[in-house]
């Protein structure tokens, strides 16, 4: 088994690596080293986060990095649980940013865009702020100890767009409603992922970057360029088959009674 890459944020098909057939190439095949000097070849100036990704200048505007840059985010994505599936998720749950290094704790792909930790509790080195010299990130971090029942806080690795981190968190706040229903049985992982990929597409079908005015319009175009992409990944990805039959579900019969089916019968309606 070939380690985790750094993605690059280019593996998510954006308009610069389809744009460029060399880093299209070096993509498929793997070739890291290669690629890092195609990015600096035909993305100049590509912006170093300083953990082995880099950012193209057509993603960076649309990038978040900050902390405070999360806290719209997190309300928008609450506000869809709350509006589109009338079904609220706590709001008290802790959602950090944190670095490649950090995940890589937590996860065995350190590179994985979110997590959601179960422990009573945790010490957590989270992203306190980033400060830009030249074309490098530098992050700053801060150790964070964090006590909770059932679900102790959400993490996200910073730098990646807007609407990806959105669709990101939805995902992980799927996997907190599941933890907090109170069953007494673990339900099946992959019947689980096909659920919160459900509600991840959802979002990105609620969210039209069009209508965002916080976009200017060629960002609008970048983000509705990444949201088709990421649409298409969910689709064709690890839980393809699961996604489908809880897509098909919560399309039918709404996330709630989805997921009282699940609870009585431990399988996603037809």
């Amino acid at each position: 088994m070939k380690a985790p890459l750094p993605p690059l944020l280019l593996h998510r098909g954006c308009p610069s690596t389809d744009a460029s057939p060399p880093l299209k190439q070096l993509l498929l095949h793997r070739r890291y080293e290669a690629m890092l000097d195609a990015v600096r070849r035909y993305l100049q100036p590509a912006t170093n986060l300083g953990d082995g990704r880099y950012l193209c200048p057509d993603c960076l505007p649309i990038s978040l990095m900050e902390p405070s840059h999360l806290k719209p985010i997190i309300r928008q994505v609450h506000s869809f649980f709350d509006d589109y599936f009338k079904l609220p998720v706590k709001k008290d749950i802790p959602i950090f940013f944190i670095d490649p290094n950090e995940m890589g704790k937590h996860d065995v792909n350190p590179y994985d865009q979110g997590l959601i930790l179960f422990d009573d509790k945790a010490t957590i080195k989270i992203v306190e702020r980033c400060v830009r010299r030249g074309a490098d990130i530098e992050v700053v971090t801060k150790k964070k100890e964090v006590k909770r029942n059932k679900v102790v806080a959400i993490l996200l690795l910073f730098g990646f767009p807007k609407l990806i981190l959105g669709a990101t968190l939805a995902h992980e706040m799927g996997h907190a409603l599941i933890k907090l229903q109170g069953w007494t049985f673990i339900l099946e992982r992959k019947v689980e992922e096909g659920i919160c990929e459900a509600i991840a597409y959802e979002w990105l079908k609620y969210t039209v970057p069009n209508c965002d005015p916080s976009y200017t319009p060629k960002e609008a175009a970048i983000a509705e360029w990444l949201r088709i992409k990421e649409m298409s990944a969910i689709k064709t990805g690890r839980y393809a088959a699961e996604f489908g039959k809880a897509h098909r579900a919560i399309k039918k019969y709404g996330l709630k009674r989805t997921l009282k089916h699940v609870a009585r019968w431990r399988n996603i309606p037809e």
